[in-house]
Order: C-alpha cells, then structure tokens, then sequence
C-alpha cells in the first residue's frame, strides 16, 4: 500500500478498475484514467455518505487464491471480517465460490485516530462460513499510518478522496500450511 500511496502523489490522474467499482466501462476490468475532478464527482454520485468528521472508507472487493479444500463438502462460503480500532465489520457472505466478490462498504470514523493518539492498524480476516461455524483462511494487518496524519485525524498529503487500490496477501493459520497464498483486494479513501 505504501508504494500505491507513493503513485497517487506523482501523478494528476489516477486509476480505477470499472469492474471493481460496479460501474463498466468500454474495456471491462481495464483501467482507465480519469482526472481527479472525475474521481470526486464520482465519489459524491457513489451514495457514500458524507460526514463532518474524516473518515476511512474501506472496501474489499474480492479475494483470489481461496483454499479449494477448505471446505470439505464445496467451494467455500467466503467472508471478510474487517477489524479497526475496537471496532469489527463483516461483508456479506460469497456462497460456493473460490472467486467470491463483495460490493460492502465500511465507513471507519478517523475520530478514533485522535482518540487513541495513533494510527491503529486495519486487521482482515477471511473465513468459510460452516453450518457448524467459521473456519479461518487467513489473516493480515495493514499498517495505514502513511494515509492518515495521526494528529489532526485528517488525510494524508495526496490521499484525501483518492482511492488507495491494492492486493493484501493474507497469512494462513498454521493448519492451513500447505494451502496457496490467499490475496483479498483492498480499496481505501480517505473522506469527509
């Protein structure tokens, strides 16, 4: 995230994939450029809310790499749990896929930026969802400290209402070891 953080400020254009915004273009699940006027008014058309207070939008869009034998019975029923600051956010669940996709969207006050006196790291956990539980997939910490100024609560320099887009390798538990690396597609703004 940090080397996406680096390309949003070295450039006046960014870039978004129409297919993970739920909004096709001419080249679906090719990226195109749009100005950053374009990317504001299409953030305000995006139904997000709009708070007096920052805040972090997180998005997680999909996920590639699910373990195929996670589930004894079929593919597996895929969410995502998304922990900050005390607080924890779950997606929707993915029935019966290795490619589960996910359109939720989590609106993490930046108030607890302040609070907290620093910049608490966002943990995502996948799991199957069992009729007799959840088994964990994987697991990361995504240390989001160079997005937001841990003073003030505000937008880092060159972030705010910019999407930070990127894949997140998820670690496996230990009795997962010989399964493939799990990635889960990670998009955050920081807005207002």
């Amino acid at each position: 995230f940090r080397s996406a953080l680096r390309e949003c400020e070295a450039r006046d254009a960014m870039e978004i994939d129409g297919a993970a915004d739920g909004v096709p273009n001419e080249n679906e699940g090719t990226p195109r450029s749009v100005s950053h006027a374009e990317s504001v008014e299409a953030l305000s058309m995006s139904g997000l809310p709009s708070y007096g207070e920052p805040i972090l939008v997180a998005r997680v869009t999909t996920a590639r790499g699910v373990d195929a034998d996670a589930d004894m019975w079929s593919a597996p029923d895929c969410y995502v749990e998304i922990s900050w600051a005390g607080d924890v956010h779950r997606t929707a669940t993915a029935d019966d896929t290795l490619t589960p996709v996910w359109a939720d969207v989590f609106d993490l006050p930046l108030k607890a930026v302040r609070d907290h006196g620093h910049v608490p790291p966002l943990r995502l956990a996948l799991f199957d969802k069992d009729v007799t539980g959840s088994q964990r997939l994987g697991e990361a910490t995504v240390v989001i400290d160079s997005f937001v100024d841990r003073d003030s609560g505000a937008a880092a320099q060159g972030v705010y209402r910019r999407w930070i887009d990127g894949w997140v390798r998820l670690e496996r538990p230990a009795d997962r070891d010989g399964a493939p690396s799990t990635e889960v597609r990670l998009r955050l703004l920081v807005s207002a």
